[in-house]
């Protein structure tokens, strides 16, 4: 089912296990139950897409060999996470979890498809559809973060960071285009930066935007940053981005990882590829920032791999079109902690409610629904909005203290937060980022001190 930009996103029909239960634990016919309802939603031509994923290379050669029993399909090699990803047939999905080798586990490859303007459940981009009116005020949310402008004013811009941007693709604008320094496409193999959807254009710029086409008042957090586009077309090709992000981050000069996405866990962070092909960029020295999704006002609906407890998982707020906060409001769509596994998030939040920012020409969203503004922008709302705006301030805090870690920048942020007196926790985790009071504390960062 397709929605359209008037419609509420409906919750997706998903069977979650018990938090801290371990799926492997399972009989195999309780973990066939809990999975058939979930890949009903993507099952084609009787097919079901699959990724899978051992404890070790020993139990990858039993999962590949008890795979080869009951398929033909081709295989997709997922080194990152130990695992593989495939098709099976719907009929045989059952065999495979009676097949299944001892700490094995099993999770339906979710597709992006991009058909319209707003994705359903079956897609993992994370912008929302509760607000396409035409009226408010044009600035992008950038201009609004609190602080910025000092930030700025010290010369601090997120020059010599890369930021790589997982997502649809990414169209060169003026904006940026002379900053785009790598690109891969896992979706197509496009050799060119491209963008039919226009999702990962509109993320670009509230990163790293520059203002050229908009005379200044519409730009990125991190106006001088490096951009790294990798197109997706998957979450099999998120992993697998993120495998090369972390094989070519030297070459490029990455420093930073977005990834407006997400999907709705059905397993803890522990078993999630997703969450623990990010937990292996992380290892490797990255800083990755993730949405927590839009599936709001619910609480228990972080997405993965927001569920990832040393991710930077950034809700969404109102902020009424000014940087004050006192004025600010929950957003309905904004994910809710606590996680899959009970923990705490999102760790902050920022503007997501109308945000302005670089479109892409002819792409899904370059239609008449959408406020847009001169020189090729328009406004939309969502986690996937308020996600590269702290991407953006990371990479500026980076600038200022490369030696910050993914466990340092995560306390600063959260230390740095306005602290909302009367906004929910389980909403907005510690607060609403404070480029400046964050910035202050990176400069004189020591040592990472216990979080909460």
């Amino acid at each position: 089912m397709k929605i359209g930009p008037q419609h509420a996103q409906p919750p997706r029909s998903r069977v979650a296990l018990p938090a801290g239960l371990d799926p492997a634990s399972m009989d195999p016919t309780e973990r066939y139950q809990a999975f058939s309802s979930e890949a009903r939603e993507v099952t084609a031509g009787g097919r079901v897409p699959v990724i899978l994923s051992a404890t070790d290379r020993q139990g990858l050669g039993k999962l590949k060999k008890a795979l080869g029993r009951l398929s033909r399909c081709a295989v997709e090699e997922l080194p990152l996470v130990n695992g593989v990803a495939t098709w099976i047939g719907k009929n045989q999905v059952e065999q495979l979890f009676h097949k299944l080798p001892k700490g094995a586990y099993v999770s339906v490859n979710h597709p992006l498809h991009h058909a319209g303007p707003f994705t359903n459940h079956d897609f993992i981009f994370q912008e929302a559809s509760d607000d396409t009116s035409t009226a408010g005020p044009t600035e992008t949310a950038a201009v609004r973060l609190p602080g910025l402008d000092k930030v700025w004013a010290k010369g601090y811009t997120g020059k010599g960071q890369t930021i790589a941007i997982i997502d649809s693709g990414i169209f060169p604008h003026a904006d940026f285009k002379d900053r785009i320094v790598g690109w891969v496409d896992f979706a197509e193999g496009k050799k060119k930066p491209t963008d039919k959807y226009g999702h990962g254009t509109h993320v670009a710029g509230l990163a790293a935007g520059s203002g050229t086409k908009s005379g200044g008042s519409i730009k990125g957090v991190a106006p001088e940053a490096d951009l790294v586009g990798v197109r997706i077309g998957s979450i099999a090709d998120a992993i697998k981005a993120l495998h090369w992000v972390i094989e070519n981050k030297d070459e490029m000069g990455i420093s930073v990882v977005n990834m407006s996405l997400g999907d709705v866990p059905s397993q803890g962070w522990k078993n999630d590829p997703w969450a623990q092909a990010t937990q292996q960029a992380i290892d490797a020295g990255l800083t990755v920032v993730v949405s927590a999704g839009n599936e709001g006002p619910n609480p228990g609906t972080i997405a993965t791999p927001g569920i990832l407890p040393g991710a930077i998982t950034v809700g969404a707020i109102d902020d009424n079109g000014t940087v004050d906060p006192s004025d600010d409001l929950l957003t309905r769509f904004s994910s809710r902690g606590p996680s899959y596994d009970g923990l705490a998030k999102p760790d902050v939040v920022a503007p997501g409610k109308r945000i302005f920012s670089t479109l892409a020409p002819s792409s899904s969203f370059d239609v008449p629904d959408f406020p847009k503004a001169d020189g090729g922008y328009f406004a939309i709302s969502g986690t996937s909005q308020s996600t590269p705006q702290v991407a953006g301030l990371v990479a500026i805090l980076k600038q200022a203290n490369p030696e910050l870690s993914q466990a340092d920048l995560q306390a600063i942020l959260k230390e740095s937060a306005f602290k909302y007196p009367n906004l929910d926790a389980a909403a907005v985790g510690a607060g609403l980022v404070q480029a400046d009071k964050a910035l202050d504390l990176a400069l004189n960062w020591k040592s990472t001190p216990a979080v909460a």
